[in-house]
């Protein structure tokens, strides 16, 4: 069945662009994107595959997999046709990598509840392939399942764009999402997929953003992700961004699809893979595809009693009070109750110098004035430089701000730069009072620059970076997407300060305290 979607956008020559995946087709007349489902009929997207359903089954939610939400309860599971991938080791290739065939069988999304309510399953899940790719579908379904007290799960290869996330996330309570690899190389080979990192943003947004819980598969395939260094580098990112609780499976592939020449894994690589996330510091990681091995189960990381025992799919809930060890109180980052319909955050959740950014952004641009003065709390009374960042649907919408103090306070330096990044930012137009409810802010707080003395002292995730020659100065705030070298900082400092590639430069590094 056909629906006119919902993220599709009308460009000039009837053509459209599609803004459910990070592909963001730009798709002719008549013609497809990526992953097949998505057409533009005369100058409008529509999806092809609402409600068409490959697979339905009631599964336990462990298969997902996922260990720390709702266990032991059983989840009704579709897919349908088509992927906006086409992984090399796709185990569901036999549904992923075609067309729709003509016997397609079609469920509503009323006819969807009453099956999950039959098979007395406690949620639903869009699974098998991608669900983003029949995005209608899961979102009408999402918002009937949470009206009906079912909870809600996406397993998803995570290459939805943050406006998809943004438009289903109040009626997802799970996002159990796939960081395939760590690398540029790796991504290619397998999925032929380049700007990959947008996976962990979307991620990080699911669960700072929408309050979903988080957790992470890894197919650990021999010889093609299973180094050092791309397993230390998915741990770390996940005890960094999604937080040390938050559970890795690291699974055993099987010769599959296109990678039939390749061995099954060796249980010593998951046993490997399994100690990089533990010295990273994760408690909670899992190995799957290895039924009745130890390390299925759910141990508490302070008191080492045994929480859930797992063999295979069995599940026996031993030690749980609801998200805590019943032995000793340690939190271990259980979802056993469903999340509200909710929007983002409000003003009264946001921490105030975010919200002062936001009401100086929406004073100046609906009345032309600055807001009311507030009470300042201990770090609006410092003085430090200030940088003010906007972003709409997750992408950049403004920034500015100072290197040094140069207003009376941080809030005072808050007001400025905020005023500045919605209205002056070269690259971009003014901000629109009909733009505001889509705006969100983040401000860093500056520490006072030091000198640096060789680029070892300089890291992309912890320190910002200022570039300076003669009267000539750029500057880099740290943790930014895309940038994951100490080379790139110093090469956009050059590039925003006008310094030439081998002019002779000083360098300095300072810390930022981030408020969103």
């Amino acid at each position: 069945m056909e629906k006119e979607a919902i993220l599709g956008e009308r460009l000039p020559g009837d053509r459209v662009r599609c803004h459910v995946c990070q592909w963001r087709c730009l798709i002719n007349p008549g013609k497809t994107g990526v992953c097949r489902m998505y057409i533009n009929r005369d100058g409008k997207l529509y999806s092809m595959n609402y409600g068409e359903v490959s697979s339905v089954a009631p599964d336990p939610v462990e298969k997902k997999p996922l260990f720390h939400f709702f266990p032991a309860t059983r989840v009704l599971s579709l897919g349908t046709w088509g992927c906006n991938f086409h992984c090399q080791d796709c185990q569901n290739w036999e549904i992923s990598c075609v067309d729709i065939p003509t016997t397609s069988q079609y469920l509503s999304p009323e006819q969807e509840i009453e099956l999950a309510k039959r098979y007395n399953c406690s949620g639903v899940a869009w699974t098998y392939n991608e669900p983003t790719i029949w995005f209608e579908y899961t979102l009408d379904s999402a918002k009937l399942a949470k009206q009906n007290g079912l909870y809600t799960v996406y397993v998803t290869n995570g290459y939805a764009t943050s406006e998809a996330l943004d438009t289903i996330g109040p009626y997802l309570d799970a996002w159990r999402v796939d960081v395939k690899g760590f690398t540029d190389g790796f991504y290619r080979r397998l999925a032929k997929i380049s700007h990959w990192r947008g996976i962990l943003e979307v991620a990080k947004r699911a669960k700072e953003k929408w309050d979903m819980h988080v957790e992470v598969v890894t197919n650990i395939i021999p010889t093609m992700n299973d180094d050092e260094e791309q397993l230390r580098g998915i741990a770390t990112w996940i005890r960094d961004n999604l937080g040390e609780l938050t559970p890795w499976h690291v699974t055993r592939f099987h010769p599959m699809y296109n990678l039939t020449r390749l061995p099954a894994t060796p249980v010593s690589t998951l046993e490997r893979a399994w100690r990089a996330g533990k010295e990273a510091g994760l408690k909670f990681v899992y190995l799957g595809n290895v039924p009745g091995h130890e390390k299925e189960n759910t141990v508490c990381y302070y008191c080492a009693n045994l929480n859930v025992r797992r063999i295979g799919y069995d599940t026996e809930v031993i030690g749980l009070d609801d998200s805590k060890c019943r032995f000793c109180g340690a939190e271990l980052n259980f979802r056993t109750t469903l999340k509200p319909i909710s929007g983002p955050p409000t003003e009264k959740e946001l921490h105030p110098i975010a919200k002062l950014a936001r009401e100086t952004v929406e004073s100046y641009v609906r009345e032309g004035k600055k807001p009311p003065p507030v009470e300042l709390t201990p770090e609006m009374s410092e003085r430090a430089g200030v940088f003010v960042s906007i972003h709409k649907h997750g992408e950049l919408r403004g920034c500015i701000g100072t290197f040094e103090p140069v207003q009376a306070n941080v809030a005072e330096e808050i007001i400025a730069n905020a005023i500045s990044s919605s209205t002056r930012d070269p690259r971009f137009p003014p901000v629109t009072e009909e733009e505001l409810d889509d705006l969100e802010y983040k401000v860093d707080i500056l520490s006072r620059p030091e000198p640096v003395k060789d680029v070892s002292e300089l890291d992309p995730k912890k320190y910002g970076v200022i570039v300076e020659s003669g009267f000539r100065r750029g500057l880099l705030l740290p943790d930014l997407e895309g940038v994951d070298s100490v080379e790139e900082q110093i090469a956009i400092c050059r590039l925003k300060a006008g310094i030439g590639r081998n002019e002779p430069v000083d360098l300095y590094r300072f810390e930022v305290r981030r408020f969103k």
